[in-house]
């Protein structure tokens, strides 16, 4: 019982672990609206398209972002089996207003 709670906490830390980086949450705001290929994600958040590469394969293996290929472009879109993202991520944006300021 031990072994299945600790794996269900590691999955739950993998996902919050995927999503405490800035441009991921710039990201998933891109993402927000709908389907894109890399190189539209790399034009909205403004960095490179290897360091944007990398966030997407993280934000992937978490669970959050599914891809598909066609032809040589990769598209990203949010998990379709994750409608709750967005109430995070509103969530998330509201909690700013409650945090203490940093020194």
């Amino acid at each position: 019982m031990a072994d299945a709670m600790s794996e269900k906490y590691a999955l739950q830390a993998r996902f919050f672990k995927a999503l405490a980086h800035p441009l991921r949450l710039a990201v998933l705001r891109t993402l927000r609206s709908g389907e894109k290929c890399v190189s539209e994600i790399v034009q909205k958040v403004s960095c490179s398209q290897s360091n944007i590469s990398r966030h997407l394969s993280a934000m992937e293996w978490a669970g959050i972002l599914e891809r598909r290929k066609k032809g040589l472009r990769v598209y990203y879109r949010l998990r379709s089996s994750l409608p709750c993202i967005e109430k995070f991520l509103k969530c998330a944006i509201e909690a700013q207003g409650c945090a203490p300021k940093e020194k």
